[in-house]
C-alpha cells in the first residue's frame, strides 16, 4: 500500500496481485492488511501456487484446513471484483468473489 500512496500518479482503480504458496507466516495478521487496503478501495486478487502435499517441506503452511484457494478467499483478497487464480502445474483456474 505504501508503494501505491507514493506513487507520483493518481488512478481511479488501485490493485494488488499478491501471489504465494502457504498461508501467511510472518508480519502482522494478513486480515488486518487486507482490511486496512480495502478501506482506502484497493482491490487485493491472489495467485494462489498449490503445491503437491509430497512436495511441500512445511504441510501446515502449503494446505492449510479447507485449502489454500479458501484460505487466500478467506483471508487475503478483497474489494469489489477480487479474485483468485490457482496454478496447480501448467493449469490455472479462477474464482471471483
Amino acid at each position: 500500500m505504501s508503494q501505491l500512496e507514493r506513487a507520483p500518479f493518481r488512478s481511479e482503480r488501485r490493485v494488488i496481485d499478491v501471489s504465494g504458496d502457504g498461508n501467511n507466516n510472518s508480519g502482522r495478521p494478513v486480515t488486518d492488511a487486507r482490511d486496512e487496503a480495502i478501506a482506502k478501495g484497493i482491490v487485493i486478487n491472489g495467485l494462489v501456487i498449490l503445491t503437491p502435499l509430497s512436495e511441500s517441506f512445511r504441510p501446515e503452511h502449503t494446505h492449510p484446513p479447507g485449502g489454500l484457494e479458501k484460505y487466500f478467499q478467506d483471508n487475503v483478497i478483497g474489494g469489489f471484483g477480487a479474485f483468485t487464480v490457482v496454478a496447480e502445474g501448467p493449469s490455472i483456474h479462477s474464482a471471483g468473489r
